[in-house]
């Protein structure tokens, strides 16, 4: 047996819209002056309710509210008993929906349903029906009490979903359901079919009810006008609006058949509600010829169409619905709807609406609309993370493309790099770790397609988004598009400047071919911009207003703006030729830029409504122009910046190579200088090595607590008490808080020693310290150490270099602390983020640090001088490596050290400075100077 709600659900089974519960838990409040009254609070579901009360939304019909019960289910099967009996589908303990299986079947169920829609019961409470039973009902000629077919197959999801079950096509197209429900109409015993696709009742409707229907269903008649849009089949001819009359008592299908050139409202064809369109707008065009293939109902095809060649093949229309219209058609939001009550209502639909509509067929063009930025945005071609995405995601914008294509929604796979994970859905993966791959699975024209993350991401959502986003560029390229008229632009600054308020600098400007430079500082004066000394950092969050205009052939007129748009430097997010002028500005600049038109129907799909009234050949001898003002620039971090370039990540190849060294030297005891938040400890603890003992320092104690809670994860709960199965065998894990720049004698002895990415953070005093401390009171046996390449920040910020880096005389000069001729630091007078490639100012390219709390950045020539005589003062070789690139120029993206002793810790201390050896033999004789944050022993831990 079949409840309320599960019979509500097979009614919308193949509906593009599903109904929505939302339930809100109730208590009722009794005050003590008066038991009998009473007050209803609403709260969330997450409170100890009294009670439930559920609303529930159907499509196209109005909201029904359940009673209050006890529990969350049986109000929301009373509130679709309720939408059940609103919809003339009353509900009683006794139903039960037979089984539906064979064709015969299906088709008995049809005649059925066909049968129950004429009853006068559903008249009366189906309000979408209304306004074709007021006219049929009022005809005096031999088709009173007649019904389009058309009205059955679209308006009643009973029937379409019965049409469906008989024929998947009918789905796709209600031409398709048009034939079927003409069928079932002759084998009825109560209703027939008659005069084309008109189904009327054999049986007449009695005085008494009709009366009562048209009383209950009276408006003022009066003469009515409204827009609708009219495409023509011919591509010759444009698409237009039109002016609908309708007449008093006239019936609208009529009307719109006239406009279309047939003789009456049964002879047209609507279709579904249009997705995302206003005012439930449909498109009506010509029905063809249709033919049935008596009792084939069993075969996989049962409805043949004929005499298409009669009719024009609707190119337009066709890719508006997404199935094939033949001959011309119109949009029009006309009819009686639920939430009209019956009553026949109407609205404009301009040529706007019609571009925007077929403009969101494509994943471009979706995006585009979302982000109210036609001329301007793009759809980005990589996603980087969710905080730098604006717009609609990925993921959203290819399930909104599925179902407007009407495919099956996208399965989402993915695969961890953790060697204990494997490829699982993503509700298995919640709560792991390590880094993520994604494939999207797609069936589109009855094949698989599969589409993979662009690269490894450290957020599962992330690696989804960027499948997603893979996906939607191939199935870009299968979606039928508007024409594009292209064009060669080439862009010539110019030397040309104007300065102009935001709102009016397209006021009074004769446009020019090229484009116009017009570099505005904040004092107003007007700078030519020298694009290839200045460039924004790929990745970079740009904000700016605009102002688009089309210009030229007498015409000036603004049909985009925003005041403040965000998009990210580097991905694609907006037109190519706009990207590389801003590139080059900063803050506050101004410019200006034009276009020619290449595309016409992206400007009618702008919401100025006035560029209609313009003549197709007139807008493509216009131009647009781009008037950009950069208002903030939001510079990414250094892992933004790596990963745009880098898969994996650099972070996971820098600790790659750690545990790479880990591994082959066979070291049980590692001490990690500035281990942050622990990645590199994590790492380690999750692979097999020979380390018993692991030790960690930072001076953030915020780091640390992570590192710890990270550590704590993996070491104590993850164990579970198997020793067998735990593969590190780690004896002790200790975690200090504390500067490298002062000594603690319990981080003597360790076989090896990481400090990746740390000196870089450092001023030049406590790196000098750090350096003598590590390699002179630790005296680790090897120690490697990373720190930025600086030439490499030419290819991750994406500068176009006119002379090759290298570390001749043109090198890069890092900025912060320096070597002087001795092997000494140096402060400089002025600390700051810009690193030029040439000592001649004239020429300088510049070139940003890759995060803002560094305090310099070596070149590789700087770092294997400053290691070079860091090793020979303490008995140590060197020898140099990285990771991200390749040895040859601009070298390695991370610069490595490895540090290997030489000489015994005995011989090496003779080497030591004087002020460190007070100080070792001062730290030796007081309490060591770390806090111990977190420990761990193989028998327990400790914090």
């Amino acid at each position: 047996m079949s409840s309320p709600k599960a019979t509500l659900h097979k009614l919308y089974l193949h509906s593009e819209q599903q109904p929505r519960y939302e339930t809100v838990s109730v208590l009722v409040n009794r005050t003590p002056s008066d038991d009998a009254s009473g007050t209803i609070l609403v709260r969330p579901l997450a409170l100890q309710p009294g009670g439930f009360r559920c609303t529930l939304f159907v499509p196209n019909c109005l909201p029904v509210t359940s009673d209050v019960f006890p529990r969350k289910r049986e109000a929301e099967q009373d509130a679709a008993k309720k939408a059940l009996e609103q919809m003339g589908c009353a509900y009683s303990c006794e139903m039960q929906l037979p089984k539906v299986s064979t064709p015969e079947e299906k088709m008995e169920a049809l005649v059925e349903r066909i049968g129950a829609v004429f009853s006068e019961k559903v008249i009366m409470s189906f309000y979408p029906f209304r306004e074709h039973f007021k006219v049929a009902m009022t005809r005096k000629d031999g088709r009173s009490g007649a019904v389009p077919a058309a009205a059955l197959a679209v308006l009643d999801n009973r029937i379409s979903s019965l049409c469906k079950s008989l024929h998947v096509s009918s789905e796709n197209d209600p031409l398709f359901a048009l034939a079927m429900i003409c069928e079932a109409a002759r084998r009825s015993s109560f209703v027939c079919c008659e005069n084309g696709y008109l189904i009327k009742r054999k049986v007449v409707f009695t005085p008494q009810f009709e009366a009562e229907f048209l009383g209950s269903n009276r408006q003022e008649e009066a003469y009515s006008k409204f827009k609708a849009v009219y495409i023509p089949s011919s591509e010759d001819l444009i698409v237009r609006n039109i002016e609908i009359d309708l007449e008093p008592r006239s019936y609208y299908m009529d009307t719109l058949a006239r406009n279309l050139g047939v003789r009456e409202g049964s002879e047209i064809m609507m279709s579904r509600t249009i997705p995302r369109a206003p005012n439930d707008a449909r498109l009506y065009y010509a029905i063809p010829d249709i033919q049935i293939i008596p009792k084939s109902w069993e075969t996989p095809v049962g409805v043949v169409l004929q005499g298409k060649n009669e009719l024009v093949y609707n190119r337009r229309a066709s890719d508006l619905l997404g199935y094939s219209v033949y001959g011309d058609a119109i949009l029009a939001s006309v009819g009686s709807t639920w939430k009209s009550e019956g009553k026949l209502v109407f609205a404009d639909v301009s040529l706007s609406c019609y571009y925007r509509l077929l403009l969101g067929r494509t994943p471009e063009g979706n995006y585009k609309l979302k982000r109210d930025a036609i001329l301007v945005s793009k759809l980005p071609n990589s996603f980087s993370s969710r905080a730098q995405w604006r717009g609609t995601l990925p993921r959203s914008l290819l399930i909104d493309f599925c179902h407007q294509h009407r495919l099956a929604d996208p399965d989402f796979v993915l695969h961890s790099t953790n060697p204990s994970s494997d490829m699982l859905p993503i509700e298995d993966r919640k709560g792991s770790n390590g880094s993520y791959r994604c494939r999207a699975k797609i069936v589109h024209q009855d094949q698989v397609v599969e589409f993979e993350s662009e690269h490894h991401y450290r957020n599962r959502c992330d690696a989804i988004q960027s499948a997603a986003l893979r996906a939607l560029f191939h199935l870009s390229k299968k979606v039928p598009t508007v024409p594009h008229h292209v064009q060669n632009v080439q862009l010539s600054p110019t030397s040309t400047s104007k300065c102009l308020s935001l709102d009016d600098r397209a006021v009074g400007c004769e446009p020019e071919n090229g484009f116009v430079n017009g570099n505005v500082n904040s004092e107003g004066s007007s700078n030519p911009v020298d694009y290839l000394n200045k460039a924004i950092a790929a990745g970079s969050m740009v904000c700016m207003s605009y102002n688009v205009w089309l210009v030229g052939n007498g015409v000036n007129m603004k049909v985009e703006a925003h005041e403040e748009f965000e998009f990210q430097i580097g991905v694609g997010g907006i037109i190519g030729e706009l990207e590389s002028i801003i590139s080059g500005m900063h803050i506050d600049a101004y410019e200006e830029l034009l276009l020619p038109v290449d595309n016409i129907e992206n400007i009618l799909a702008t919401n100025q409504e006035t560029v209609h009234d313009l003549e197709n050949p007139v807008i493509e001898q216009c131009s647009l122009k781009y008037c950009i003002k950069v208002l903030r620039i939001v510079e990414p971090s250094e892992d933004r910046m790596e990963s745009a370039l880098f898969s994996p990540p650099l972070s996971k190849q820098r600790n790659e190579f750690a545990l790479g060294k880990i591994r082959e030297l066979n070291a049980k005891s590692l001490v990690d200088f500035g281990c942050g938040s622990g990645s590199l400890l994590d790492v380690v603890v999750d692979q097999i090595t020979h380390l018993e003992c692991i030790a960690g320092v930072d001076i953030s104690l915020k780091s640390l607590l992570r590192a710890a809670k990270s550590l704590y994860t993996k070491v104590v709960l993850q164990k579970n008490g198997d020793e067998d199965n735990y593969s590190s065998k780690l004896k002790k894990i200790v975690l200090y808080e504390g500067s490298l720049a002062q000594p603690d004698p319990r981080l003597c002895g360790f076989d090896i020693a990481t400090c990746m990415e740390v000196v870089e953070h450092m001023d030049p005093e406590p790196l000098k310290r750090a350096g003598d401390i590590i390699l002179g009171k630790y005296a680790p046996r090897t120690l490697i150490l990373s720190t930025p390449n600086i030439e490499y920040n030419v290819l991750l910020q994406k500068v176009a270099l006119d002379t090759k880096v290298s570390s001749g005389e043109n090198r890069v000069v890092s900025s912060g602390a320096c070597l002087n001729s001795s092997g000494h630091f140096e402060e400089p007078a002025e600390r700051s983020s810009i690193a030029n490639l040439s000592d001649d100012e004239s020429n300088a390219q510049s070139i940003r640090l890759r995060n803002d709390d560094h305090r310099f950045e070596w070149t590789r020539s700087e770092f294997q001088e400053w290691a070079n005589s860091l090793a020979l003062r303490f008995g140590y070789t060197v020898e140099f490596s990285g990771v991200g690139g390749c040895a040859e120029d601009p070298g390695f993206a991370t610069q490595i050290a490895i540090f290997t002793r030489d000489l015994p810790i005995s011989a090496s201390e003779e080497n030591r400075p004087n002020s460190l050896k007070a100080e070792i033999d001062a730290s030796q004789r007081f309490f060591p100077c770390y806090r111990e944050v977190w420990k761990y022993k193989k028998e327990g831990f400790r914090k």
